[in-house]
């Protein structure tokens, strides 16, 4: 058998580790991680190795030439499955395809055993893991057959912890299905497609040990596992080192100079090393050429080639410094610092956070205090969102964050139109109507960003914007700047036709002037009071009774209404009821430019108020037409085993269960939503039932079953 080796990547999670040499390249104790890939390989009887290369590939060429694998080169970024098509005439049967960016040891003999025994068009190796957000996960039949994908999720859609590793055993019917010079790849594009063709890809569960070294963390945690014996790896034997105080395991390169310095366990030193007298590492990773000065502590940290520490150095817990930086003496770095290469960091200073080449980088949706923060972001959103952007703020004091943000917007070549200040969903309205990619909204307390259907990013494009942030491409374009104004008549005559016929209103209104003005209001002292603002409110109704009636008035005024997942399982009856669809849509489906009516309270306040004042309505005597429905939340702190969570809560029956967002299971007259945090560290539980005791019942029941699987891990 033949096998493919995918060495292509850019490794932009491992920056800055990878400024400067492509991830395969990374060494994992000692060896390349490419290296151990071949090696496992060759275990297996596989010698006729290919691998494809793009990023960096200067710097694999000769370490693949002298291993004797054939080297196919990208022009362009082609994907996983586009790249592996250039090696169409170099396979002549079935074949292998892996990472050059893992590590792993499992036995691919039983799994190609395996594949041939189902004569299968593919078969995916997977494995278990706890974190699955930046993997592919896989979902399966009792048979093996992989029946869906879902790449990359959120932990609303992180079902298990069953991922795909990369590692493939494909016919070569499959080229049938990849277009040559096309970006395609396999978990996106091709498996899908052979599934919807009628073609079953089997998924086969490896036992042993993989790690895919995408993030800095992972790279630290493998290095340590390959010293700790939990993998079957070989790795060279460490070189011994005179007059240091050492402890077991860990690893030492070639020619390294450690008097008088202590070097903890699981730390791995690189080759020309220097660590000067009272200097102490342990836990950490020292690349090719390093010198750490007299008293310097380095623990649980990454630290580049040719890096120059000084002396009484302090660098916390999980940081890591790129290539030829350099730290003056008593200079302290805080814990989980990213230092990119080159910086020079003065004596005595204190540094934290993210450094990019001097600028720092912050939490992506908070309001960011420096210029060239926002700058930095502004570049990154360009290249995320597209060719055509817009912009606005919410008031006076925005000014300055939406001028340096445009800044950085102009200078990846992107073309801006700037609103000035105006309403948030007003805006939002203009980038779906006029012809932008999206739009960057700077409110008082956060930053919002929108594609170009008017609603929030994607988790896809997110996790673009954040890979963007790092980015060190500093190439300066000139994009187009103009100010715009004159769109609120068009957004007004969006809202005039959701209000059409209305008449005056018997309730009192508080809402946006320009929202207001659109009608009469008439109230006495007992009318209700309606509030448009972020969301739609009425008196002192919960949101649930709210949303209910906001889907009843859509459905029953143009016959079909979609809705978000967090509106309640009764919107269902009520459309079976009163003779509508209801269609429920998330912000990764195809659909969800369908949302943006019912996401915009100014919008749903118009039609909620027509129907109520056309069919001579009080909010109260409309919550009598509908089911009676009362939410409940409560949340589960202190876990991180999501994913074997998630899987055992599948097994708790239930008549009906979607996996969409979360799991929610859906009885007659009840419903629990649960929904992972993105901390990793727990659940929101969301029961919906009749009555609040009822509710909480429920959701007491899910709660005490989160906790139980936790207890039992």
């Amino acid at each position: 058998m033949k096998a493919i080796i995918m060495a292509g990547g850019e490794g932009s999670r491992l920056r800055p580790l990878t400024e400067d040499i492509p991830k395969p390249l990374a060494p994992i104790v000692g060896k390349p991680c490419i290296k151990h890939i071949i090696d496992l390989l060759h275990t297996h009887g596989i010698e006729d190795i290919a691998a494809t290369v793009l990023y960096k590939k200067e710097a694999l060429t000769d370490l693949l030439v002298s291993e004797g694998v054939k080297i196919f080169e990208e022009k362009t970024p082609l994907g996983t499955a586009g790249s592996v098509k250039q090696c169409e005439d170099f396979v002549d049967s079935t074949f292998m395809v892996i990472s050059g960016d893992c590590i792993c040891d499992f036995d691919l003999t039983a799994a190609i055993n395996y594949h041939r025994s189902h004569g299968g068009i593919a078969t995916l190796i997977l494995s278990e893991v706890r974190n699955p957000l930046e993997y592919g996960v896989c979902v399966l039949d009792q048979k093996g057959v992989i029946t869906r994908f879902i790449e990359k999720p959120s932990w609303e859609r992180a079902y298990s912890g069953t991922v795909n590793t990369g590692i493939y055993i494909l016919s070569n019917e499959i080229f049938n299905f990849i277009k040559k010079d096309k970006k395609t790849d396999f978990s996106k594009d091709v498996f899908p497609l052979l599934m919807q063709t009628g073609y079953e890809i089997h998924g086969y569960r490896a036992d042993g040990y993989w790690c895919d070294i995408g993030s800095l963390d992972a790279y630290l945690r493998c290095n340590k596992d390959v010293l700790s014996g939990k993998t079957r790896i070989v790795y060279p034997i460490t070189k011994k080192i005179r007059g240091a105080k050492v402890s077991q395991p860990c690893y030492i390169g070639k020619n390294v100079i450690a008097k008088d310095a202590t070097i903890g366990a699981y730390t791995v030193i690189g080759d020309n090393v220097t660590i000067k007298p009272g200097a102490h590492v342990e836990k950490s990773v020292l690349l090719d050429g390093a010198s750490i000065g007299e008293g310097s502590f380095i623990k649980n940290s990454i630290i580049g080639t040719s890096v120059k520490i000084g002396d009484g150095v302090s660098v916390g817990d999980y940081s890591v410094l790129g290539s030829f930086c350099i730290v003056g003496d008593e200079c302290a770095i805080t814990a989980k610092s990213k230092i990119y290469a080159k910086n020079i960091l003065p004596a005595g200073d204190v540094v934290g956070g993210t450094i990019l080449h001097g600028i720092k980088e912050y939490d992506l949706y908070d309001i960011a205090q420096k210029p060239e923060e926002l700058i930095r972001l502004g570049r990154a959103l360009g290249k995320t969102v597209g060719k055509n952007l817009c912009i606005a703020g919410e008031c006076a004091e925005s000014m300055w964050r939406r001028q340096a943000l445009s800044s950085g917007i102009l200078s990846s070549g992107i073309n801006l139109s700037d609103f000035g200040e105006c309403d948030k969903n007003a805006f939002s309205y203009i980038i779906r109507k006029g012809d932008f990619d999206g739009g960057v909204y700077i409110g008082c307390d956060k930053i919002c960003f929108y594609e170009a259907d008017g609603l929030p990013l994607s988790h896809a494009r997110t996790k673009n914007l954040e890979k963007n942030i790092s980015s060190s491409d500093d190439e300066v374009k000139s994009g187009e700047y103009r100010t715009a104004s004159g769109f609120m008549p068009i957004y007004e005559d969006k809202l005039k036709k959701h209000l059409m016929g209305i008449g005056s209103v018997p309730f009192f209104v508080y809402g946006p002037e320009f929202f207001t003005s659109l009608f009469i209001t008439e109230p006495d002292d007992n009318s209700e009071r309606f509030y448009i603002g972020d969301e739609v409110g009425v008196d002192e109704y919960p949101p649930e009774t709210v949303m209910n009636a906001v889907c009843l008035a859509f459905g029953k005024t143009y016959g079909r209404v979609y809705i978000p997942y967090s509106y309640p399982t009764t919107a269902e009856e009520i459309a079976v009821n009163n003779g509508f669809e209801v269609i429920r849509v998330t912000l990764e489906d195809e659909e969800r430019r369908r949302l943006y009516d019912i996401c915009d309270p100014n919008i749903s306040g118009a039609v909620l108020l027509r129907y109520l004042t056309k069919n001579n309505l009080t909010f109260e005597s409309l919550t009598k037409l509908l089911p009676s429905v009362t939410m409940f939340t409560r949340e589960v702190f202190g876990t991180d085993e999501k994913c074997n969570i998630m899987k055992r809560l599948l097994a708790v029956p239930s008549r009906k269960r979607e996996l969409v967002e979360g799991i929610k299971f859906i009885d007659k007259d009840a419903a629990v939503h649960i929904v992972p945090r993105n901390d990793l560290y727990g659940f929101r539980v969301i029961a919906q039932a009749r009555n609040m005791e009822a509710a909480r019942e429920i959701c007491d029941f899910y709660v005490n079953k989160i906790k139980m699987v936790d207890n039992d891990k």
